[in-house]
């Protein structure tokens, strides 16, 4: 069908192409569970060795895995304002630095840059690579209690920028 469309040189709607994926029903349930247990562990590993009360006893914090493109494929129970929120950051890092190589990690906490809240919103991300090929980028955002700024805790609502938190 898509090879018509192309042939008649006409504009191509989404909803004209049907792409269809066979997932054997037993692999995909095994598989999506393994993924949740992924990210689950490793928000785990953090909120157990965290020093930050904010990650250790609130669990704010938000482990995710990402498509190569930076779209949220799987997470687990953490604080959703972290997880779902995660595709901002990971498509502003993918736009400014391209496409992550092995042993590539990048730390941030610009919310400006990468628009991923505030200051001290730490975001950690890197590449997932298979055989030479990259299959999902790892995304872990936290709250660290103590990024500088005008008072102890990295939190200032009475702020108006950046440089006062």
């Amino acid at each position: 069908m898509k090879e018509e469309l192309l042939k008649k040189k006409k504009r191509i709607k989404m909803t004209e192409i049907r792409i269809t994926v066979a997932a054997d029903p037993v692999a995909l349930p095994v598989i999506w569970n393994r993924f949740q247990t992924m990210v689950k562990i490793c928000g785990e590993r953090v909120m157990y060795s965290a020093q930050s009360p904010l990650m250790a006893l609130a669990r704010d914090l938000g482990p995710a895995l990402m498509s190569p493109e930076g779209n949220l494929v799987c997470t687990s129970d953490f604080l959703p304002h972290h997880i779902f929120v995660a595709e901002i950051p990971s498509k502003n890092i993918l736009r400014r630095l391209g496409k992550l190589e092995p042993g590539d990690v990048v730390v941030a906490n610009d919310s400006h840059i990468i628009q991923s809240g505030h200051l001290p919103d730490w975001t950690c991300f890197i590449p997932i690579y298979y055989h030479d090929e990259l299959v999902f980028y790892g995304i872990f955002r936290g709250h660290m209690l103590d990024s500088g700024g005008a008072y102890s805790g990295g939190y200032y609502p009475g702020t108006y920028d950046c440089y006062g938190e």
